[in-house]
């Protein structure tokens, strides 16, 4: 009895905040295109060099170089990113991969220029501050964190501030894929995090850790995995959509959150950590295997994250809890491809589970949204 008095409470807690779907930033704009796709190290070196000449002229080119101007790893870069996000209005797309690219430098004197976003009216915003404060604050950051987290009212929000915490009190974020190649660095610009087509099928760049024991358990109610998961960019590509079909397979899930580097990504229900893993293709992946009202087991399929996240296989993960977060565009991070979420529900155990993006028929998979809509 106190158990499920329990539940409901929790339940009812939850529920009591928002995790409704808005159109926060517009991100109908041309410069998933643009991206470069660097098949060899050359290749790449030449195109970051001939940025670098431009950008001693002072020539920026939003469209075209946003993924140039945002992969450096260097304080003299924050002035600029700064008077860039000014000259644009405050873009709020420029303010997520502002604060994307400066928690990953690693310092905490970087906290006091996102901080300064904290009051956003934005909630994507304010979440991608809460999700910095876990790779860069400090302990004496935590009462401020606590008094945000009895103020605020977006659920995603408050469930990525109390990642944070927990975050911090365990010594922060960690890279759990340290092998990734960083292959351009050199003084004073300090640039990571290329994609090189060459490399796919070397085994040294591979990493699987599974739960293999039959542990499951139950959950009830559902949500969305981030928020903006409704919006449909315009020109996204059309093969990420659940069901659409390259030549005889079918894609199985939905791509979303194009654009968002750094995006916190949240379970959309109670379940058990099953997979942890990153290969060429996938980029960093998460599963979770949850038992649903039916009686049937799942597992949600989060793909394409960074490899920044406190999670280990066996980890029981709670509705809203931080999955993780989406990886950088054409980096080792997410596969090589623009920046986004792959997220799919298989209808099958974790033991039984195919854990693949693509199938040649759908009948063993859920469209995510009609899913999550319907419980």
């Amino acid at each position: 009895m106190y158990r499920s008095i329990s539940i409901l409470f929790i339940a009812f807690n939850l529920f009591s905040f928002d995790f409704s779907q808005r159109i926060e930033i517009d991100t109908n704009q041309r410069i998933l295109q643009p991206t470069p796709m660097y098949l060899t190290y050359e290749e790449a070196l030449k195109g970051h060099r001939d940025f670098e000449k431009g950008l001693a002229k002072g020539q920026i080119d939003i469209v075209n170089d946003y993924y140039l101007i945002f992969r450096y790893r260097d304080k003299s870069f924050i002035p600029r990113w700064i008077k860039l996000i000014i000259d644009n209005n405050e873009d709020p797309l420029l303010v997520v991969w502002f604060i994307n690219a400066v928690e990953q430098m690693n310092d905490s004197k970087n906290l006091k220029y996102i901080s300064a976003f904290r009051t956003s009216s934005n909630a994507i915003i304010r979440e991608c501050v809460a999700n910095a404060y876990g790779f860069i604050a400090n302990k004496d950051s935590i009462p401020v964190l606590n008094k945000w987290l009895s103020e605020e009212k977006n659920g995603y929000v408050r469930k990525t501030i109390e990642a944070s915490i927990k975050a911090i009190k365990s010594g922060r974020y960690k890279n759990r894929i340290p092998y990734l190649p960083k292959y351009y660095k050199e003084t004073p610009l300090k640039l990571e995090y290329i994609y090189n087509r060459k490399i796919n099928d070397d085994p040294l760049m591979q990493y699987n850790e599974i739960d293999t024991t039959e542990e499951s358990i139950r959950c009830n109610q559902f949500i969305f995995p981030h928020q903006q998961y409704l919006w449909k960019l315009k020109n996204a590509p059309k093969k990420g959509y659940f069901g659409s079909k390259t030549g005889k397979i079918y894609h199985i899930g939905i791509d979303s959150g194009w654009l968002l580097e750094g995006l916190p990504i949240h379970s959309i229900c109670d379940g058990i950590v099953k997979q942890i893993s990153h290969n060429l293709s996938w980029g960093n992946l998460v599963v979770v295997e949850s038992l649903i009202p039916s009686g049937d087991t799942i597992c949600a399929i989060y793909g394409h994250l960074s490899p920044y996240n406190n999670l280990n296989v066996g980890d029981t993960v709670y509705m809203g809890d931080r999955i993780g977060q989406i990886g950088n565009s054409v980096t080792h991070d997410n596969g090589g491809y623009w920046a986004h979420i792959h997220f799919g529900i298989e209808k099958r155990s974790f033991l039984n589970a195919e854990i693949s993006g693509y199938d040649i028929d759908t009948a063993f998979y859920e469209n995510p949204v009609t899913f999550i809509r319907n419980k």
